[in-house]
């Protein structure tokens, strides 16, 4: 480990390739994960206990803060999120989320 790396770079021993492909995956999941908890498909216990029992990593990442409500920013990010990538179901749900915040 070289001296300036920070403790929880687990990706920085990874080829640049690799290393973004694995961040990419990650951020991936961190939406999916975000839209079961905001669509309540899935609480942060359940989750947090399914990342415990099928992987290494016990850490449940999401891409807003669960002890507040998303607001209309992480809507709009999930909503463009799935979007790109064609799952327009999760968009429509999530749209009909964002217009009863409005």
């Amino acid at each position: 480990m070289s001296k300036n790396k920070e403790p929880n770079d687990f990706l920085s021993d990874l080829p640049m390739g690799e290393r973004l492909e694995m961040e990419n995956m990650i951020m991936d999941q961190a939406f999916e994960n975000s839209y079961k908890i905001i669509t309540k498909r899935m609480t942060i216990e359940e989750l947090a206990k399914k990342k415990m029992l099928l992987s290494m990593d016990p850490h449940s990442i999401l891409v807003f803060d669960p002890t507040e409500e998303p607001d209309k920013e992480v809507l709009e990010d999930l909503i463009q999120h799935f979007e790109d990538r064609a799952e327009y179901e999760k968009c429509v749900e999530l749209k009909k989320l964002l217009d009863v915040q409005l």
